[in-house]
Formats: C-alpha cells, sequence, structure tokens
C-alpha cells in the first residue's frame, strides 16, 4: 500500500485540514490499521481519531497487513520510513 502526506498545502486548505500536524496524523492512521489489520474486533481512542469498539472481517492476505510503502522526501519522512514502513517509494518533486 502506497502512502504519502502530500507536498501542497492548497490540498489541505481544500478540505480544512490543517498542514501543521500531518506527520502526527499519518502516524495514529498507521496505528489504525495496525488494529484493523491485527483483530476482527478493534477499536482505537488516539489524540486525533476515535474509533468505537468495530467489527471488520475482511482482512489482506498478508500478514500482518499489506507491506506499507510511504512516498518521503524530508528527514522527518524518511525517519518515519524507518520506523514505521516497509519502504519508501520515490516521488519526483516539481522543481521551485
Amino acid at each position: 500500500m502506497g502512502l504519502g502526506l502530500g507536498w501542497m498545502p492548497d490540498e489541505y486548505t481544500a478540505v480544512s485540514v490543517p498542514w501543521k500536524g500531518r506527520g502526527a496524523r499519518l502516524d495514529e492512521t498507521l496505528d489504525v490499521l495496525e488494529k484493523y489489520w491485527a483483530d476482527d474486533a478493534f477499536s482505537h481512542e488516539g489524540p486525533l481519531f476515535t474509533i468505537p469498539e468495530t467489527v471488520v472481517g475482511l482482512k489482506p492476505h498478508q500478514r500482518p497487513g499489506p507491506p506499507v510503502l510511504l512516498a518521503a522526501s524530508t528527514p522527518g519522512g524518511l525517519r518515519r520510513i524507518g520506523r514505521r514502513c516497509d519502504g519508501w517509494l520515490p516521488v519526483a518533486m516539481p522543481l521551485p
């Protein structure tokens, strides 16, 4: 599964999500996915998201979950790949 935070603040503004804190949102999203993939019944209560006790029977074939690749080019993003993900999804960034 390929994920990325996006690179354009305007995309966040368009959906009323703050640009600041996007790394923490991704980390918590990864926490939720890990729980979802591990058990049919799960819940989550974090600083950003709350999911009540939920039963989801569909699971990915891969265990404990599918490989997660993250697109990143910042030092923090690359550290997150090393800590949380299975690999790097390189992307071409437009020149300023």
